[in-house]
């Protein structure tokens, strides 16, 4: 399913390929149709399709021909096998089935229309109503008041699934021959724009680039997500389009699975051009973010989609869906990359003293600049994170010290490490207890003795979003404030706060770097002050 915002038009278009979306998209752009609903197309060049202005619907084929005409605005529109359902803004619902039309009002703006099955839809409305409509006999078969706002409404299986502006999943249990309330997930303070199902996965997108997959798990709801890096513009089944107005991207938020039934849903970055940026100290001065120049552009390869990338002094590595590729720095007058081998794709890359490392949820190989080829492996009993500290490597759930000569030793550290930064010594970010007793603790760790030298506990920090050294001081960044705790044997702290939501926080040589979130954009998410508020503490 695509829902496309765009001011106060909507189009939805229902099992759609990702060229037929792409085609079906670019006539919206051009036009500025109001409502479309398609079938899926085995040849999407001959692809027919519905889309509705204002008060009438059209077929649009070899030639567009007028199939319905109303007086109210059409605000959503599905087509099934043999019916074309569409609501306006006036409370009716209309069948369409060749010549005949039945209508059913519901008494308010229809904003979406979902099917469940081929002679059930659901339709919702702008005060957070959802109508269960029987088409054969045209009668509402139920009511549900699921929000006090608009929602979106998809069927999967035997289950409703609603999302509203606050991005709040709840899920209806079809029970007999009508729904019950079931399981529900939090908010996250963006607002919906889509909701979808994608190889038995319940996939919504928001306002902040965030795509969500929810599962449903007993009488849970499962979820996890992740973070495109452009602002998403409509989502169609396992595609995203990000509008850039001179062009439009496509991000494949998974493809179908090829091992049966149940296998896992694979992500894909975005098919676009990646930036390589080689900045000096003075250029990390200039007064605004933009003027900040591009050293170098690579284009990847036809059809090629980014994973992961990594970037040291010397070299430069990107993970794609097929492979990684290392490049080599050549620079001259203008930056420049001679690619060097490809290797096996992975899930992470970073650079470790002369090393690559590649890792995988069982597997980490370190590949040899020098040599170009494999000089160690270790197998890990699941996902690690990994931290380089010039001539170690750090693993954060086994405790794994990685030497400079691939000398592996055991860290005598009870907790999982969070983060890891490294001056005259280690010091170990972790965390102890659990919900609102849950602390932070900072440990200074002798890797000479492999013990632990010092612990502090740091009782007012909610969320570290970075940590850092500098000048004899420990940072720690949380959502909207800075931390900085002085190392000596007093352990003195200071706090500032900042007042914009921070993204993280880097050290260089000469100072402290944070990125900060558009907050501007971000605000927009909440209707309310108290919403802000209790985001921030969270």
């Amino acid at each position: 399913m695509l829902l496309y915002s765009r001011e106060v038009s909507l189009v939805t278009i229902v099992h759609l390929g990702v060229k037929a979306a792409q085609a079906v998209l670019q006539r919206i752009l051009e036009e500025g149709v109001g409502v479309v609903a398609a079938n899926k197309f085995e040849n999407y060049k001959k692809m027919r399709f519905y889309y509705a202005r204002e008060g009438c619907i059209y077929e649009h084929g070899d030639e567009s021909s007028l199939v319905y005409r109303g007086k109210a605005q059409i605000t959503a529109l599905m087509k099934s096998k043999k019916r074309l359902v569409f609501g306006d803004e006036s409370g009716k619902v209309g069948i369409v089935r060749g010549e005949d039309i039945s209508e059913v009002f519901v008494g308010e703006h229809v904003c979406c229309i979902a099917r469940d099955g081929n002679s059930v839809v659901v339709a919702t409305t702008v005060t957070g109503k959802a109508f269960v409509i029987d088409l054969v006999r045209g009668t509402v078969l139920q009511t549900i008041q699921v929000r006090d706002s608009a929602v979106v409404a998809v069927v999967k299986d035997d289950a409703l699934f609603f999302i509203g502006r606050d991005s709040r999943l709840v899920c209806y249990k079809r029970v007999d021959d009508g729904f019950v309330r079931g399981a529900q997930t939090d908010a996250h303070y963006s607002e919906a724009m889509c909701l979808g199902v994608f190889c038995g996965w319940v996939v919504s997108a928001g306002r902040d680039a965030i795509i969500a997959f929810y599962e449903e798990n007993g009488d849970a709801l499962r979820f996890r997500k992740f973070y495109p890096r452009r602002r998403i513009s409509a989502c169609a089944g396992n595609v995203v389009a990000i509008n850039n107005k001179a062009s439009i991207d496509f991000y494949a938020v998974g493809e179908e699975p090829r091992g049966g039934e149940g296998a896992p849903v694979r992500e894909k970055g975005l098919q676009s051009t990646e930036l390589l940026v080689a900045l000096g100290e003075e250029e990390l001065d200039a007064a605004l973010p933009q003027e900040l120049p591009c050293r170098y552009l690579l284009r990847l390869l036809p059809g090629e989609a980014v994973a992961c990338i990594a970037l040291c002094k010397d070299h430069f590595a990107y993970t794609t869906q097929h492979k990684t590729r290392l490049y080599k720095s050549v620079r001259g007058d203008a930056l420049r990359l001679e690619h060097l081998c490809d290797l096996e794709k992975c899930t992470d890359l970073l650079f470790f003293g002369g090393h690559l490392v590649l890792q995988t949820p069982l597997l980490i190989s370190l590949f040899s600049l020098t040599m170009l080829e494999i000089a160690r492996k270790i197998s890990v009993p699941g996902y690690e994170k990994l931290f380089s500290l010039g001539d170690f490597l750090v693993f954060s759930e086994s405790r794994i010290l990685l030497g400079p000569a691939l000398e592996e030793s055991e860290l005598n550290f009870p907790f999982r490490i969070l983060d890891v930064f490294a001056g005259e010594n280690f010091y170990f970010l972790s965390r102890t207890g659990a919900g609102a007793t849950a602390v932070h603790v900072v440990t200074k760790f002798d890797v000479a003795g492999n013990a632990i030298a010092d612990r502090k506990y740091i009782r007012d920090v909610h969320e570290v979003r970075g940590i850092a050294e500098f000048g004899g001081r420990m940072f720690l960044c949380s959502s909207s404030s800075v931390y900085s705790y002085g190392l000596g044997p007093e352990f003195d702290w200071k706090k500032t706060h900042l007042g914009e939501l921070v993204h993280s926080m880097h050290a260089t040589p000469g100072r402290l770097v944070l990125v900060h979130d558009d907050w501007a954009e971000i605000a927009k998410g909440f209707p309310r002050a108290a919403d802000k508020k209790k985001f921030l503490k969270k």
